[in-house]
């Protein structure tokens, strides 16, 4: 199994229970920058699989099960026949009519209570995976837009009043 995007938000929630797995061999496909602490969280966990940074490095036919969690729409190619593609990203999806023989899936997401308990229980126990959090009064909501739009940014951001 392919996880794109295993640092952001969804990917590392996804990540998180993948990697506990003992019968998962789970690649994790992550920016550079995220190399070295990714490579510290998958050590010692007991399902196997690699850190990759670059998506040429992801030879096309390799996985039976690609999870796009971070928006790469070429890594289409890496599923093989009669494998299956989930992405959570419907604004860089791939066209799934190119390969009819890969089961495609476009999961969305509808909270209810229970799993906003789940969430709230598991960060009760430490035990859910935090983004980054920067905090902007309202005043600087330029800069905010500016901060996203250069791209790479991490975390999540939040403007207050």
């Amino acid at each position: 199994m392919l996880l794109i995007g295993a640092q952001g938000g969804v990917g590392a929630h996804l990540a998180a229970r993948l990697l506990d797995e003992p019968d998962a061999h789970t690649d994790l496909l992550v920016r550079p920058s995220d190399l070295p602490a990714w490579q510290e969280r998958r050590a010692g966990r007991p399902g196997g699989g690699a850190v990759l940074t670059e998506p040429g490095d992801v030879r096309a036919g390799s996985y039976d099960i690609v999870i796009d969690a971070g928006g790469a729409p070429a890594l289409f190619d890496a599923v093989r026949p009669r494998g299956a593609f989930l992405t959570v990203t419907p604004f860089s999806a791939p066209d799934p009519a190119t390969r009819p023989e890969v089961a495609y899936t476009l999961i969305s997401v509808e909270l209810n209570r229970e799993d906003l308990e789940d969430v709230v229980e598991a960060a009760a126990r430490g035990v859910a995976p935090r983004p980054e959090l920067t905090v902007l009064p309202f005043e600087e909501a330029a800069e905010a837009h500016r901060r996203l739009e250069r791209g790479g940014f991490r975390g999540k951001l939040l403007l207050v009043p």
